[in-house]
């Protein structure tokens, strides 16, 4: 392949970022064999653009980008014969397929066809006349099966919160006591050691961030967790945001280090008022007590609390019950310290696609209950988080203006930016310089259903306002914690 249409070396090495990469060492053998397989040279940079781990065993499948001298890509699927049933070119315990090029058929393209066809002519002659190739290959692949699927950004990324300030998100593993269908990773992924997040949450202080976020998987699981939220409090002034299910923090032992250390919120997961919906959806029977038990020691004990539902079929039509339950379990009882508030969220792509399309809501039927659900918050106090980029877009909510975002595309996830779109009927549309869009998915399964032009643009001030005075109060309390234990030292 050395020989068809490949670019030639660079001038320069790419820029690596900020951050120490992690998986680069792990997949080079992955890159090395590939590359003797394919006889790439050395100067070509293959671009993983996914993996997809084994359901039970084998070697699972890579998709790797080749830039060719045209400037058009070549990505290929290789992998396990039982996740690559109808492949392109069948090699025994390999298999490869191509993706579909943006202008048909890959094959049939004048840059990358050629270089399609000389692979098919070289890898069955490979597989027969250098059967170690292949094989260096497949077992590489294979030494490397709990991180298919990873990426070095699930781990650590700086972002900008709504107010333009940067933060930075830790991912400490995949591990987690509960096993949400609604989610997007694999439990069975790998992780790098604890090491590693001390040295990427450095990183992250030196780009800026003046927030961090530690998640999952469950972060409370993660015996590193206290030291790490005092290294972010107390070496670096970064405000601390735990992203929890919280069953763990109505264990003393668990919840008064992470205080002590410095953590300043809890983003807790609660997907609905009832324990059988919510144990449901979370598929761990038994969990919405240990929640609920858990975010009520959290206010206790002084941490902020903001709570997160994804809303779905199975709890989409109670969410005003829900909010009505934060507001008698977790708001009336706390008067000096009540949950602030409640995350609406629309469900991004779930580990197993099959539910998650059968999952979704058209906005039509959400509006009727997002709108109680804001009314019921908005008399409590409680800021309704249901519009932006993890929400909706405002035409969804048009009468709760106080809950607009206005949404900033220059600082926004460019990840998430490009899985939105508008349909035509938001050409009109007054908001629309301010509106995230609607995911592609919802546009395929649901068209324009739901979506109605705005008369009036956003005017996101007043819920900007509303959570820097959150943000705000978590910090007043961090500090003055900080102070109580200095005066009693």
């Amino acid at each position: 392949m050395s020989d068809v249409d490949l670019p030639a070396p660079p001038d320069g090495t790419p820029d690596a970022g900020p951050f120490t990469p992690w998986l680069a060492e792990r997949r080079a053998p992955v890159d090395a064999a590939l590359r003797a397989l394919l006889a790439l040279p050395p100067h070509v940079p293959l671009a993983w653009l996914c993996t997809r781990a084994p359901v039970r065993s084998g070697i699972g499948v890579v998709v790797v980008q080749i830039p060719l001298a045209s400037g058009e890509p070549l990505a290929l699927e290789l992998g396990d014969p039982a996740l690559l049933e109808s492949a392109w070119l069948d090699l025994g315990e390999l298999r490869v397929a191509y993706r579909a090029h943006t202008r048909g058929d890959a094959l049939q393209d004048a840059a990358v066809g050629p270089v399609l066809r000389a692979l098919a002519l070289r890898l069955p002659a490979v597989a027969q006349r250098q059967p170690q190739l292949l094989s260096a290959l497949v077992d590489a692949l294979q030494a490397m099966r709990q991180l298919l699927g990873v990426e070095d950004w699930m781990f650590r990324q700086l972002s900008w919160s709504i107010s333009g300030r940067p933060y930075g998100r830790l991912r400490l593993g995949f591990r987690c006591n509960q096993n949400c269908d609604i989610c997007w990773q694999d439990r069975r992924w790998g992780e790098p050691d604890a090491r590693w997040y001390h040295v990427w949450l450095d990183e992250l202080a030196a780009a800026g961030a003046e927030e961090i976020h530690f998640t999952g998987g469950e972060p409370t699981l993660h015996a590193a967790l206290p030291a790490l939220v005092a290294r972010a409090a107390r070496d670096h002034g970064l405000l601390v945001t735990l992203q929890t299910n919280a069953m763990r923090l109505a264990k003393p032992h668990v919840l008064g280090p992470l205080v002590d250390a410095g953590a300043g919120l809890a983003f807790v997961s609660l997907h609905s008022a009832d324990p059988a919906v919510s144990d449901a959806i979370t598929r761990a029977p038994g969990t919405f007590h240990k929640t609920v038990a858990g975010v009520e020691a959290a206010l206790r004990a002084g941490l902020v609390v903001t709570l997160n539902a994804v809303l779905e079929r199975r709890n989409a039509a109670g969410v005003a019950e829900l909010a009505r339950f934060v507001v008698e379990r977790f708001v009336r009882p706390f008067p000096d310290n009540p949950v602030r508030s409640l995350c609406l969220s629309q469900p991004s792509t779930y580990y197993d696609e099959t539910p998650w399309e059968d999952a979704l809501v058209p906005l039509d039927e959400l509006a009727g209950p997002l709108r109680e659900a804001a009314d019921v918050l908005g008399a409590a106090g409680v800021l309704c988080q249901a519009v932006g980029s993890c929400g909706y877009p405002p035409c969804v909510l048009p009468d709760h203006r106080d809950i607009h975002v206005a949404f900033d595309r220059d600082a926004s996830d460019a990840v998430d930016q490009g899985s939105r779109r508008f349909g035509a009927v938001c050409a009109g549309c007054a908001a629309r310089a301010d509106c995230p869009g609607v995911r592609d998915e919802y546009l395929t399964a649901f068209g324009e259903r739901g979506l109605t032009p705005m008369q009036r643009p956003v005017q996101g001030d007043a819920f900007a306002t509303r959570l820097a005075a959150i943000t705000a109060d978590a910090r007043a309390r961090v500090a003055a914690r900080a102070s109580a234990r200095s005066s009693s030292a």
